[in-house]
């Protein structure tokens, strides 16, 4: 067999087990990986929704707050305030408004001093097994509560009414006083109006199933009795999370089912084949440029050499030169070669000569002589490496690259375990060990044909001496944030007979957590409330100014016209623990900090003293998708 076929042979092998051993990586390395991304972002999702319906519960525990830390309703459940239920209680509109489906007033003992519960489809009121309307126990867990404005209870219920939120908080005087006058309950409806909004905040399609309802599918029974979420691979495309939510008892109430899109293995199996294809592709590109470049820098310049040795052997003369003008080692071995042809012409020449005029015989048989033997072991070393090539096992090459065009269109099946791939895969293997030998074996032989020759030339060169005796963050609209957090607070705002505007334009986009970014401007605004609450101060006012900053970002600044932050309490603001109110614990504003960082932003006090006000700053990073603009 030539070289070239040897060499194209060689290069094809070559090819082929890089494209194989690439897919295998890929398979092996790279798809778990994406389905561990997967899986990592249902079990987000599925938290994600958790965490709405528990900032749901927080915020109905807020507005709880508001009715139960008020004179009115103190006087109202001691008897001292006939006029409460009037002003209050008696429009019907105010429960639909609030989303109030529960309201009781507990007096300490238990006594139920007045109920609300709302009617069911017949339009009768629903009596609830779980809240009683005439009296609940003393051990009851929504009773659970101390005379301390932070005491709360929050948590899901199986009712009559369906699965209920509810929040229960200490019946207090507006200065957070007691003695204890008793308990206010809220509880509102986990219903399909407050899924959809949950749905709409979180941009994740879930649902919620009554644990101990009908129909459960095995799926839903093994969920329920797991203390983890259970992940669900629903079809080829489709991926869903089980996991319960417990009641205020300790007992599964819930079943929290997310769904979503297989987006991310899809997207992982086409990059992967993309790169499959990218693999192949550039390995024919790079077996046509090996193959162009060998033949160009090695084949042909052999061939050269090849047939003007065979021209000098079958002539016994060198008529024409060898031309290979190059710098590399075939150069150098054909200059090498021209030159031992030159030294053998000019010292036939010189033996001719001498022998006729001083009857030499003797030197010119000692060069044959010598010259013969090292011809000879030449003439071995070509033997050998013909030989060599002869029984070379390329030709087997051939046989692997017509079996793989015959299985081209299926190779994953072709590969898969207990086919005739594995033993291809594996053959290959053997193969390339045993040309890499046989590589070996032909530089060595080639060497000692270089060797070879050049020992000819010195032989010849030391008798002419003689002769002449010399390599789940968002884009959001900020303002709209702000405004959706607002609406968590405003009911209290209002309450407390304090103004809130927002001001700054529409459009202010963002990169960020809408939880984590609610979160903090709901902190800010109690805590600018509170103070505005405790100093009693006149004409009560919040602003929250919306801006956009020269990079893109937003800023968003959260105004009150109370007394300030002393100068000496600035840097121990966002300190864990730190707080200047009674009973406070010094949370908010450090959760508030560590928040703001994560989301890649800044909280900071723009305003000092204790005149003036107080402003807190939060600052945003600009949108991903003009982060994206910038790059590009």
């Amino acid at each position: 067999m030539q070289l070239r076929k040897k060499i194209i042979l060689l290069l094809v092998a070559v090819t082929v087990i890089s494209v194989i051993g690439n897919y295998t990586i890929q398979r092996v390395a790279m798809d778990p990986s994406f389905r561990r991304l997967e899986h990592d972002h249902a079990i987000e999702n599925w938290e994600r929704c958790r965490n709405a319906i528990t900032r749901d519960q927080e915020a109905l525990s807020l507005l709880c707050f508001d009715w139960a830390s008020w004179d009115h309703s103190y006087e109202f459940v001691l008897g001292k305030n006939p006029g409460f239920y009037d002003e209050n209680l008696k429009n019907p509109e105010w429960f639909v408004d609030q989303s109030i489906d529960v309201l009781y007033f507990v007096r300490p003992d238990g006594e139920v001093f007045w109920s609300h519960v709302a009617a069911d489809e017949s339009g009768e009121p629903t009596r609830l097994s779980w809240l009683p309307c005439d009296r609940l126990a003393v051990d009851h867990p929504l009773l659970k509560v101390e005379p301390d404005k932070e005491s709360n209870v929050t948590g899901l219920m199986r009712t009559e009414l369906g699965i209920v939120m509810l929040a229960a908080r200490p019946i207090l005087t507006s200065n957070n006083e007691g003695p204890l006058a008793g308990v206010l309950i809220f509880g509102r409806r986990l219903d399909e109006e407050s899924i959809t909004a949950i749905r709409e905040r979180t941009s994740v399609d879930f649902s919620v199933l009554d644990a101990d309802g009908p129909g459960l599918s095995p799926q839903d029974a093994a969920a329920k009795a797991s203390s983890e979420p259970m992940e669900e691979l629903v079809d080829s495309s489709r991926l869903a999370v089980r996991g319960t939510l417990m009641d205020l008892a300790g007992v599964p109430a819930v079943l929290l089912k997310t769904s979503g899109d297989r987006r991310i293995s899809q997207e992982g199996r086409d990059a992967l084949q993309f790169a499959t294809v990218s693999i192949v592709g550039a390995g024919l590109m790079t077996l046509v440029v090996l193959h162009a470049a060998l033949r160009r820098l090695v084949v042909n310049p052999l061939g050269t050499l090849t047939r003007h040795a065979a021209s000098v052997g079958n002539t016994g003369r060198a008529i024409d030169k060898v031309d290979l003008s190059r710098g590399d080692e075939i150069g150098t071995l054909a200059r090498a070669y021209q030159q031992m042809l030159d030294q053998l012409e000019e010292y036939r020449i010189n033996s001719v000569t001498m022998s006729r005029q001083a009857g030499k015989a003797e030197v010119s048989a000692g060069v044959l002589h010598n010259v013969g033997n090292a011809l000879t072991n030449v003439g071995v070393l070509a033997e050998t490496l013909s030989t060599r090539l002869a029984k070379s096992r390329v030709p087997a090459l051939a046989k692997i690259s017509s079996l793989l065009q015959e299985n081209r269109g299926d190779l994953p099946a072709f590969f898969a375990p207990g086919r005739q791939g594995e033993q291809v895969v594996e053959y290959i293997g053997q193969l390339s060990a045993h040309l890499g030998q046989e590589s070996a074996a032909a530089q060595q032989d080639i060497a000692g044909l270089r060797d070879g020759l050049q020992h000819i030339r010195q032989i010849v060169a030391s008798h002419q001496n003689i002769a002449s005796s010399a390599g789940v963050v968002e884009d959001l609209d900020v303002r709209e944030e702000v405004r959706r957090s607002l609406a968590l607070v405003e009911e209290s705002m209002r309450r407390h007979g304090i103004e809130v505007r927002v001001e700054g334009p529409a459009g202010c986009i963002a990169a960020c957590d809408r939880s984590k970014l609610s979160q903090v401007l709901v902190n800010l605004l109690t805590n600018a409330k509170q103070s505005l609450v405790a100093a009693a101060t006149p004409g009560a006012t919040i602003v929250l100014r919306v801006a956009v900053r020269a990079d893109g970002g937003a800023v968003i600044d959260v105004y009150d016209n109370g007394p300030g932050v002393a100068v000496e309490h600035r840097d121990l603001l966002y300190t864990k623990g730190f707080t200047t109110r009674p009973g406070g614990q010094g949370i908010g504003l450090h959760y508030s900090w560590l928040a703001a960082r994560e989301m890649r932003g800044t909280l900071s006090l723009v305003t000092e003293g204790t005149s003036g006000g107080a402003t807190f700053r939060l600052e945003l990073p600009p949108a991903v998708r003009a982060e994206r603009r910038a790059a590009a």
